[in-house]
């Protein structure tokens, strides 16, 4: 009878670790199945993507340097660019002095800047026009002859009314700048003996703002230098 509790005993053992052994591969199996499906699911959500949202990945911005067609183009030197701020009329004092002139055409405004230290400075004498800070009657107010003539080497002699009213003449032209790039870019400036008289004349300062109106006098082209009301 002992001999026989003993061996079912032994039975009963190597039963349950049969058992587990098959329970324990099952497990795997089961977890490993699980496993395969969620990667299959993934897979398959991916192909599923919206379009829209795949898109939207393709055109997501690159960190790499864009291409030369796509970066910005060198603006021409007529590219007019709206002034800093909204510009003060002219003073009624100057347009009677424009029409003590004989004027029989304009003013229009040509720019509105403020006097930088190369303005004023005695080696330079020249004041400078850039034409980025210029208003759209710049060219549009200069006849084709007028511009040949601004554009050449000499440029064009005009009268002046100076800040102070009194009126001068100084040369008017189109003035070259080679840059360290290679490169020549262009503005119009006020330069000559005439320039330096004026500044001096009226203790023009640097960062002063000023205004050049363009006007005419039969077939003769003017100007005028106006302080702008700090």
């Amino acid at each position: 009878m002992e001999l026989q509790r003993h061996g079912r005993s032994q039975e009963l053992k190597a039963m349950a670790i049969t058992n587990f052994k098959i329970s324990s591969r099952f497990g795997a199996l089961i977890f490993a199945t699980d496993l395969f499906s969620q990667l299959l699911e993934d897979e398959e959500q991916q192909r599923e993507a919206p379009q829209s949202q795949q898109q939207q990945w393709s055109l997501s911005p690159s960190p790499s340097r864009p291409d030369k067609s796509t970066r910005k183009a060198t603006l021409p030197v007529r590219a007019i660019s709206p002034l800093q701020r909204t510009p003060v009329p002219l003073p009624e004092e100057f347009r009677e002095v424009m029409i003590r002139q004989g004027m029989t055409e304009g003013p229009v405004l040509l720019i509105q800047k403020r006097l930088t230290a190369t303005d004023l400075k005695k080696a330079q004498n020249r004041m400078s026009m850039p034409v980025k800070q210029a208003t759209e009657d710049f060219f549009k107010f200069l006849k084709p002859l007028e511009e040949a003539i601004v554009n050449s080497e000499a440029g064009m002699m005009v009268r002046l009314i100076e800040p102070s009213r009194d009126v001068s003449t100084v040369v008017f032209k189109r003035w070259k700048m080679d840059k360290t790039t290679g490169r020549t870019s262009y503005m119009y400036v006020f330069n000559g003996k005439g320039w330096g008289d004026v500044k001096n004349k009226n203790a023009l300062r640097e960062s002063e703002e000023v205004q050049v109106w363009a006007f005419r006098v039969g077939d003769q082209l003017a100007h005028a230098l106006v302080r702008v009301p700090s």
